[in-house]
């Protein structure tokens, strides 16, 4: 028999797991508040952050009491999102969104300067390739008779006289 204050020591570390499960959720919340990802990609994303949350519970408890499950584990993971979302959850939140969005404009900042040149070299140059291009295309378009099948063309004039012949036979 395990004794009291052991599984009271047991029971505040599965509150705090639940504590720890509220701010990774909260995470994944104000992540998916910034992005707004797609239906299909929230099903997916959702489906993940369970899996992941469920692993981390289970890694949790396995170093804290051995993975022993019993009821008062699932109080306290439930008292610990309680006691979470109650009193924890509005601030946290905002915090997340805050340095999220100072991230995600911190690498807009940096994948803007990174592909400057990028972009300045492919202005500089749509220009004379756009010009290039269209050059080349009425050569094309102009050199197009000349590269049919031989003989086509004088297939298609031998056409034309048999047709005027057969107006004169008439």
């Amino acid at each position: 028999m395990t004794p009291v204050f052991v599984q009271i020591k047991y029971f505040l570390n599965t509150v705090a797991i639940g504590l720890v499960i509220g701010v990774v959720f909260d995470l994944y919340r104000s992540m998916r508040f910034l992005i707004r990802p797609h239906k299909w990609t929230a099903d997916i994303l959702d489906i993940c952050i369970s899996i992941l949350l469920t692993s981390m519970a289970f890694l949790l408890l396995l170093f804290s009491n051995w993975g022993e499950v019993r009821l008062y584990v699932f109080l306290g993971i439930g008292l610990g999102i309680s006691i979470y979302a109650k009193y924890c959850s509005r601030n946290i939140f905002s915090m997340w969104n805050y340095w999220l969005s100072f991230l995600l404009a911190g690498l807009k900042t940096v994948f803007k300067i990174i592909f400057f040149p990028v972009k300045l070299v492919a202005k500089l140059l749509a220009f004379p390739l756009g010009l290039t291009s269209l050059v080349l295309y009425k050569i094309y378009r102009g050199a197009k008779p000349l590269l049919r099948k031989p003989g086509s063309k004088v297939k298609s004039l031998l056409k034309k006289i048999a047709k005027a012949f057969r107006r004169f036979k008439k």
